[in-house]
């Protein structure tokens, strides 16, 4: 009798045994794709913290440049500055002056000076 009831005992243990197996894989499955989608969220929150906060400081540094451009043209000095590059006016009396850069040479020019240094150029140099 001890004997069926140990044989019984395992059979119904057995009977318990997989169906928890099943039941703790599914579980653990299950963990697993919440744990995955975290993680993938939390990996785009990290590059979306940093894009933003790459703009912050684009942001930033374009306040302070028009905070320094404001507090310049809060200055006569500033004002003058701005009206003459925008629209160009001068005061009565003064001139423009305009600078140019020495002139390279046209390809005439260089023409004429290879066929100066040529047998034929100095012939022709000598002859005329």
């Amino acid at each position: 009798m001890r004997h069926f009831i140990k044989k019984h005992h395992k059979t119904k243990s057995a009977l318990f045994f997989v169906p928890a197996i099943i039941l703790l894989g599914g579980l653990c499955i299950m963990t697993g794709r919440a744990t995955w989608n975290i993680y993938q969220k939390a990996q785009q929150a990290k590059k979306n913290t940093a894009i933003v906060a790459e703009e912050y400081d684009k942001l930033k540094n374009r306040e302070q440049e028009l905070e320094a451009k404001i507090n310049t043209l809060n200055t006569p000095l500033g004002v003058e500055t701005e009206i003459r590059d925008k629209f160009g006016l001068a005061k009565e009396g003064e001139e423009i002056v305009i600078v140019i850069d020495e002139l390279e040479p046209t390809k005439e020019v260089e023409a004429d000076n290879i066929a100066e240094k040529t047998f034929w150029g100095k012939i022709k140099e000598w002859l005329w």
